[in-house]
């Protein structure tokens, strides 16, 4: 069990919701795309995903999760959130937007973010 320095916003959550997990560490310099993390974790891509950070031209930032080996595709995205265009946070303004780092960007970890 990793110590509470070592814990993320989405372990805290979960613990704090009394839900047990297993975490799964993994170099996010090392494992850039979310299939290297499956096989670094030794899990199939079906069962990882990835947190994608988009942004619309105006508004807040927009979260996809989606399956590690699925691509995103913004034209779809935009239809159903009502949007023309939208497009792919640059690593910096992911990490800016959610306060979270590269490879810790998680949906569970914002829910309290607003």
């Amino acid at each position: 069990m990793p110590t509470p320095s070592d814990k993320t916003l989405a372990m805290r959550l979960l613990e704090g919701k009394k839900v047990a997990y297993t975490a799964l560490r993994y170099d996010p310099d090392v494992y850039v795309s979310a299939v290297e993390v499956a096989e670094a974790v030794e899990l199939p891509p079906e069962q990882v995903f990835k947190t994608l950070v988009t942004q619309p031209e105006v508004g807040k930032p927009i979260l996809a999760v989606i399956p590690a080996a699925a691509e995103l595709d913004l034209k779809a995205l935009a239809k159903a959130v009502g949007l023309k265009k939208i497009r792919m946070a640059t690593q910096a303004d992911a990490e800016r937007l959610t306060g979270l780092q590269k490879g810790g960007i998680s949906a569970l970890a914002l829910v309290n973010k607003g």
